[in-house]
């Protein structure tokens, strides 16, 4: 993911030129030297290329054991899990509430992660959280340059972004077919309603085809490719994140207030009836998983 890969950039910026990245769909464009794009159009040819991956693994790492980082849960993970030494980034705040039993297991040998404020504060020897801010500081101009630019970042948009104080972070709503394009503009149309727009920039996800641009031709839009949680390093004036119910909003780890939308229907007046079944008696979003479960592991035994 997008995710995992910048944490990857940020913690071993100098492993980059040394590393082999083989990218999913929502990183492929990586601007790394050595990459494998892990990437196919059509459903139907999965199997073939999973066959040809585990093939040309091991002749890429010459049949040893080499560690490998990133997601968990994807496509071609599970091989890499089964026969590396295997060091997953969590990808946001979804992983703690859906794999917490992997803590436990010896076949991973370290994680890596951020502490979310106000999330779930869980102790283990194998859990590192990564300080991004500490991090990004300590990092020279050239390799904040460099890891930028490996996103998508121009340094005019650098400039940019260091007046912008308002973030809306999208969702592929209508991709992954809670709701049509149409009802996902008018969503968004009435989230903006509430900022100025000249203080606005929109990030959008990266498995999305809406062109927020388009859309909203007077407000700033960065590249999908720009991770939620890098703009929080290039926006020192950011004092609000916009969303719907996009758990990126707290990986910012910047003191700014979040504007979480599907817990105030009645403000943007959204009331579809397509959509009404979605929304629970109190006017909670039902698929919101993170929120709904964390409760249950305040008091999981992780160890």
């Amino acid at each position: 993911s997008v995710y995992a890969f910048f944490l990857y950039t940020l913690r071993f910026t100098d492993k980059i030129d040394t590393t082999l990245f083989m990218l999913g769909p929502s990183a492929i464009f990586g601007d790394v030297p050595n990459k494998l794009p892990l990437f196919v159009r059509d459903p139907k040819e999965l199997p073939v290329v999973a066959n040809v991956i585990r093939h040309q693994a091991y002749l890429l790492l010459n049949g040893r054991k080499v560690p490998v980082y990133g997601n968990v849960a994807t496509v071609f993970s599970d091989f890499f899990v089964r026969n590396f030494d295997f060091y997953p980034f969590t990808d946001g705040l979804r992983d703690y509430v859906t794999f917490p039993e992997q803590l436990k297991e010896d076949r991973f040998k370290r994680f890596y992660t951020v502490r979310y404020p106000g999330g779930l504060d869980i102790q283990h020897d194998k859990l590192e959280y990564m300080d991004i801010n500490a991090l990004w500081r300590a990092k020279t101009e050239a390799e904040r340059t460099r890891i930028t630019a490996i996103f998508g970042v121009t340094p005019d948009q650098r400039t940019v972004l260091t007046h912008k104080k308002v973030l809306l972070i999208t969702q592929p709503l209508s991709e992954d077919k809670i709701m049509t394009q149409a009802d996902k503009i008018m969503l968004y149309r009435a989230i903006l309603s509430e900022y100025d727009p000249r203080e606005v920039v929109i990030k959008a996800h990266p498995r999305e085809q809406t062109d927020y641009k388009t859309v909203f031709p007077d407000i700033e839009t960065l590249p999908k490719t720009v991770p939620a949680e890098l703009l929080g390093l290039l926006t020192p004036e950011l004092n609000r994140v916009a969303t719907f119910f996009s758990t990126a909003a707290f990986n910012m780890l910047t003191p700014n207030k979040i504007d979480m939308f599907s817990r105030d229907f009645a403000k943007l007046k959204y009331y579809t009836p397509d959509h009404a079944p979605r929304v629970t008696a109190e006017g909670t979003f039902k698929s919101i998983a993170s929120f709904d479960h964390e409760a249950v592991y305040k008091e999981y035994a992780f160890n």
